[in-house]
């Protein structure tokens, strides 16, 4: 965890967001506390791969619909 100023962080913001991708950040001004870190997708890089599209699920369920309505 890094706790800066907000002087500091407005002279360096380049380097303080790229430290925000791999850490926690405290900024500080006056006696509040501002905090910047790590944000977590909500879907996993992985869900992602191997995620249908919409197309790719038509086709998987259209037949058991057709099927259901048959009956």
């Amino acid at each position: 965890m890094t706790v800066i100023t907000e002087l500091e962080f407005k002279r360096n913001l380049s380097k303080y967001l790229d430290i925000a991708q791999n850490e926690k950040i405290i900024i500080t001004r006056g006696k509040k506390k501002l905090e910047l870190g790590i944000k977590k997708p909500l879907i996993p890089e992985e869900d992602i791969a191997n995620a249908m599209t919409v197309d790719e699920a038509k086709k998987a369920i259209e037949p058991r619909i057709r099927a259901i309505f048959r009956k």
